[in-house]
């Protein structure tokens, strides 16, 4: 059992250093191919007008994430879910993905992209039968 548990602790303390390595390697090569990098990134910004709308969608979910007491940035795969349905506009959620799934590629953040998958689906459900009660209430 102590050989476990040694085993354990050294696995633990070469995973911390394999992780340090990784970044000193991942901050040598950025600053290596910075010009490349900063080309790639320009080349996949969407026009000025997208941005605009991106940042003003990511700015009230960061006040809602802010206002729950959660991280908008990384944001965990249910947070985004539940904001994105939470107020029941299935005709937003393709727009809002967009610009959180934005958000998070250009900060090298993970998204979740099951709950985002869930949440797709949900507006494809909602969407039609919101359009068939009001088509009913006239």
């Amino acid at each position: 059992m102590v050989n476990e548990a040694l085993g354990r602790r050294a696995a633990k303390h070469l995973k911390g250093e394999r992780q340090r390595n990784e970044a000193e390697i991942t901050a040598f090569v950025d600053q290596l191919i910075e010009d490349e990098l900063l080309r790639i990134s320009e080349k996949r910004l969407p026009p000025e007008k997208t941005l605009v709308k991106y940042r003003a969608i990511f700015r009230d979910f960061a006040e809602w994430a802010r206002a729950n007491g959660v991280d908008a940035l990384p944001a965990a795969g249910a947070v985004i879910f539940f904001w994105l349905t939470h107020d029941s506009a299935p005709e937003k959620v393709s727009q809002r993905i967009r610009a959180l799934r934005f958000a998070h590629d250009v900060s090298r953040e993970y998204f979740d992209e099951s709950y985002v998958a869930a949440a797709e689906r949900w507006a494809r459900i909602v969407k039609p039968k919101q359009k068939e009660a009001s088509n009913g209430k006239q």
